[in-house]
């Protein structure tokens, strides 16, 4: 199990400030909860080509790089185990 310190709103927050063309309004309302918005966040950051990004993220937010590599895991493992 991962967790968080603070919640996804950490995340966005991060995302917010190491994607410097995530526009404000978007970021207002993923963090009003809006769904869409936070879809289109994380979207965004999975799929952007620049990696500094998503490595900024990790930096700021610490238990994504423990997800990251349970994740990495698991998929090496091919059979879901740990």
């Amino acid at each position: 199990m991962f967790l968080l310190k603070e919640n996804t709103e950490t995340v966005i927050e991060a995302a917010e400030h190491c994607d410097k063309d995530l526009t404000r309004s978007l970021v207002t309302r993923a963090l009003q909860k809006d769904v869409n918005a936070r879809d289109a966040i994380f979207n965004r950051i999975s799929w952007q080509s620049d990696r500094g990004v998503r490595d900024c993220i990790r930096q700021r937010v610490e238990a994504i790089l423990e997800i990251v590599k349970a994740l990495a895991t698991l998929v090496r493992a091919g059979d879901g185990s740990v």
